[in-house]
């Protein structure tokens, strides 16, 4: 799953318990480098308890839920960000480009 499509599950997530387990893993799995121990460390749990998330054996409350998907959310946009900004350079970058170039005269003689 790509950043974009990550983002987009995360604003459609519908609150269920039953999904969060999916949006978890999706992002543990497809997010570029997002860890169980990341993800621990963020919300001040064990290693352990966020792969109970992922597997489905566990959930936090509602809202610390709520929160999880926030959190992967933003991280996928930006992630999302970050590879448009590498795939096609913006169109400052290319005028940056040339005026970097010398100014040559040209002299007619």
């Amino acid at each position: 799953m790509q950043p974009k499509e990550l983002a987009d599950t995360c604003i459609r997530w519908d609150g269920s318990s039953a999904k969060f387990a999916a949006v978890v893993a999706a992002a543990l799995r497809d997010s570029g480098g997002l860890t169980q121990k990341d993800l621990a460390r963020e919300f001040e749990v064990a290693d352990s308890t966020v792969s109970r998330w992922s597997n489905g054996v566990a959930r936090p409350h509602p809202l610390i839920q709520k929160l999880i998907v926030k959190f992967i959310q933003r991280r996928a946009e930006r992630m999302a960000r970050a590879q448009d900004a590498i795939a096609v350079p913006s169109e400052n970058a290319a005028l940056g480009a040339r005026r970097a170039l010398p100014k040559v005269k040209v002299h007619s003689g």
